[in-house]
């Protein structure tokens, strides 16, 4: 039932033909001395279709229905890409396009040629959608190929509005963005632990991180100004904190769950640095680094009172003092294997004891000297 005649030139080339088929189906196709051709094939419900060729590789068919409505196409070109398009009764229409790279996109239009949507992919794995609205806002959203998806939302202008993302690990987020520069967003990890954030758009952020459960672990935050800081929440209710004033100088405090201070460590831009150990009944100590290998340990009661300390230097020097409450101290120091000490009574008498090695007295014995002063400073 199939039957096709052919038309051929003096040396046997092709110059056209039709045919027909059991099917009900029929056509023609002309053939060109420059290799580029034609044709038509119509259905047996009257639906046709239509091609054409240049000879060179580029090549496009057009279908149509029975009323000569096109219903879609498909184009090659010698360059390698290809594409098709879909014409809807309604005249929106679909186009896809593959560069012949490995990448390709498909766009949807309405009766207008107004873009409504698009999908893509992308020869390195990459793929994405977006979708336009009638006001000029449109959101776009992007897979990496390794599991990672953002869906971005824009306005007329281009500008962001908000984001949602998935990531492979399982987490996910959200992220809106604000006209003045201001933003805020929300990222939850797969074991429901979360964090928030916010930045007013002039430089002052803060994030905050939270367990499955809601519960403040920590948080973190820069200002303008150049300052930023830290914050570590525990489960027991204590907590510290760290500042930096941006010139240098940090501090990291410890608070107890009643948020009594417990304790300290601090460094100074000029190189010094320091700790403070607070006790329940109101006492504490402080130990100063000044940079240079000297360090002292100070102990103070609740009144701020110093109790006593002990310090060594770089010289290699180191000593201790007492201070009394009716105002007498004590103390020593060590030098060189030498060392010296000292009582004060409070009411102006100081004696000192130096005990000194002496290499040329008793045959590199130690010598004890005693010197006593007096409120009127006379020597004993």
């Amino acid at each position: 039932g199939d039957v096709t005649t052919t038309n051929y030139d003096a040396s046997g080339n092709k110059l056209d033909d039709n045919w027909t088929k059991a099917d009900g189906s029929y056509g023609s196709d002309t053939f060109n001395a420059d290799g580029s051709g034609s044709g038509t094939s119509t259905n047996a419900d009257g639906s046709y279709s239509s091609y054409a060729n240049d000879g060179h590789g580029n090549g496009a068919r057009t279908n149509y229905d029975a009323l000569g409505n096109r219903l879609g196409d498909n184009w090659t070109k010698a360059d390698g890409t290809s594409g098709s398009d879909v014409f809807n009764a309604d005249g929106s229409f679909g186009s896809t396009v593959n560069d012949g790279q490995g990448n390709s996109t498909t766009t949807s239009y309405d009766a207008g040629g107004n873009k409504l949507s698009d999908n893509w992919t992308k020869a390195d794995g990459t793929s994405g959608s977006d979708v336009f609205n009638a006001d000029g806002s449109y959101s776009g959203t992007v897979n990496d190929g390794r599991g990672d998806t953002t869906t971005t939302d824009y306005d007329a202008g281009g500008n962001k509005l908000d984001d949602g993302w998935t990531k492979a690990d399982g987490s996910y987020g959200s992220d809106t963005f604000n006209a003045d520069g201001s933003g805020s967003g929300t990222s939850t990890n797969a074991d429901g632990s979360y964090s928030s954030y916010t930045n007013d758009g002039h430089g002052n952020a803060a994030t905050t991180n939270f367990d499955a459960a809601g519960n403040r672990l920590g948080d973190n935050w820069t200002k303008a100004d150049g300052t930023s800081g830290s914050d570590v929440f525990n489960a027991d209710g204590s907590h510290g904190s760290t500042v930096n004033d941006g010139q240098g100088n940090s501090t990291t405090t410890s608070y107890d769950a009643g948020g009594n201070k417990v304790g300290d460590d601090w460094t100074k831009s000029d190189g010094t640095s320091g700790s403070d150990a607070y006790n329940a009944d109101g006492s504490y100590s402080g130990t100063v680094n000044d940079g240079g290998g000297d360090v002292t340990t100070t102990n103070y009661d609740a009144s701020g009172n110093k109790l006593d300390d002990n310090w060594t230097k770089a010289d290699g020097s180191y000593g201790s003092d007492t201070f009394n409450a009716d105002g007498s101290s004590s103390g020593s120091a060590n030098a060189y294997g030498s060392y010296i000490t000292y009582a004060n009574d409070g009411h102006g008498n100081i004696t000192t004891l130096d005990y000194r090695i002496n290499p040329w007295y008793w045959g590199g014995g130690m010598r004890s000297e005693e010197r006593r002063v007096g409120k009127e400073g006379r020597s004993r």
